[in-house]
Parts: structure tokens; sequence; C-alpha cells
């Protein structure tokens, strides 16, 4: 089905089927795009909680041989 649209002082001519089919392509690349930013945000997480656990060990080691030094 075809549709008159008036955008401005234009009228334009939209074919129905064909929006559908490029919104269809939008959705798919729209959810491609939130998948990867999710799948960014938890590699980063995960990367952030690394380096954090890295420092907790690090400080543990530089605790314990502050320890033994004194003793």
């Amino acid at each position: 089905m075809i549709q008159i649209v008036h955008h401005r002082h234009f009228r334009v001519l939209i074919d129905e089927n064909s929006s559908k089919q490029n919104c269809g392509g939008k959705k798919k690349a729209m959810l491609a795009y939130g998948v990867i930013q999710i799948s960014a945000t938890v590699v980063s997480a995960i990367s952030l909680a690394a380096i954090a656990l890295g420092f907790v060990a690090m400080k543990q080691e530089m605790r314990s041989e502050t320890y033994q030094s004194r003793n």
C-alpha cells in the first residue's frame, strides 16, 4: 500500500512494505548494538574486579611482609 505523506512543503510517496523492511533492519542493528554495549560493559566490570582483587592481594602481601620484618 502506498501513502502520501506531507513533509514540510513536499509530497512524498512511501511504500509501507519497504518502510517495514527498513524498520526490521534497523531493529536488528539496534539489537546488535545493544548486545555489544552490554558485552563491553560486562567485560569492563570483570576487568575492574580483577584489578581490585589484584590490589587487595598486593596489600595483603605487603602487610604480611611488614609484619614478618617487625618480628
